[in-house]
Formats: structure tokens, sequence, C-alpha cells
């Protein structure tokens, strides 16, 4: 395909498509569109092939379809660009969900290796591995994940994120039964 006959996606496109699928419940035909969408894509595009295939992902776990959402974030993973958030982090849900956790548990062990590309990242690991029941790891990986970025807290947007982690992470402490500590002491009202 030519550069000039490649569709360009703008985060308007992709933001209008997600919010259609949540008012409508459409999330596969929504998830449907947004991996067609990536395989039309050119690079001139505001958002990527990748980012798209992550969307579509979403919209397959939304939908329940866990095997297709598990095999759109492997190509996605496979692309080898960055998106916002890192496409082998986002199998862990699936995969649990399937019943796959020794491959789930090799790709965390994976990941806290390499260490989460950013934030957001490793907040979807927290959130997955609690939504799972996984729950002494999602404490664990809150708590690492705050001492790994707390020096990022720089701005509103870095310190919500950080506030947003530090929020699951106690609601994991408080399924475990474990007294409030000293990062639950750092969640403010904002």
């Amino acid at each position: 395909m030519s550069d000039d006959a490649a569709v360009r996606i703008s985060v308007s496109d992709l933001d209008t498509w997600e919010v259609w699928a949540l008012q409508s419940g459409e999330h596969a035909t929504a998830a449907e569109h947004l991996a067609f969408l990536a395989e039309q894509v050119g690079p001139a595009s505001e958002v990527p092939r990748v980012e798209l295939l992550v969307r579509s992902g979403e919209q397959w776990e939304l939908a329940e379809e866990h095997e297709r959402a598990l095999a759109t974030y492997r190509t996605a993973a496979a692309d080898g660009r960055e998106a916002i958030l890192d496409p082998r982090a986002l199998q862990i849900g699936p995969l649990f969900h399937l019943g796959h956790t020794h491959e789930a548990r090799r790709l965390l062990t994976v990941l806290d290796a390499e260490g989460p590309r950013n934030l957001p990242t490793h907040i979807a690991v927290v959130e997955s591995l609690y939504a799972h029941g996984h729950l002494a790891m999602a404490r664990d990986w809150g708590t690492t994940g705050y001492t790994r970025f707390q020096s990022q807290n720089v701005s509103p947007f870095i310190h919500n994120l950080l506030q947003s982690l530090l929020r699951t992470r106690y609601r994991v402490g408080v399924d475990l039964g474990l007294p409030e500590d000293d990062l639950d002491r750092l969640i403010t009202d904002t």
C-alpha cells in the first residue's frame, strides 16, 4: 500500500470508536474495526499500528473474547514498536483468564527483570493481578511500582497515576487483611 493510500487515524478518531463501543456495548465490533484499521494505517498516522492493536485487544477483553485479546496483544508485541501500554503486560490478564498461569508468571518475571517501560504499564500489571485474585503479587508489584516511579512525581499527570497505583495497592492490602503502612499513608484525596 502506498503512503498516499494508507489510512491516517487521529487520537480523536480512536476516542470516538472507544466511546461508541462503551455506549453501545459493541466491543467485538469495535475490536474488529480497530484491528482492520491497524492493517490499513500508514506511517503518517497520528495513532500507529501497534496502538490500534493494543486498543483492539482491550476491546476483545471487554467483549470477554480472551483468546482473541491474547492473540491481538501478541501481534502488537511482535510489531516491535512501543505503545502507551506494553502489549506484553496486557497479555497477563487473558493468560490468567484462560488458565495459562505458568506462562503468565513467566511473562511477569520477564517484565519484572526489565522493569516495565512506564508507570501506566506497571499499573496495568497491578490491576490485572488484582482482578485475577493474585493479591500478594499485586501488592508486591504495587510497592515496586511506587519505588520505581516515585522520582517521576514532577507533574500532576504522574502524581495522579502514582495515586491510582497506591489506591489499588491499598485495596489489595485491605483484601489481604494487612495493616496500613507508610505507602498507604501517602494517598491523598485528590
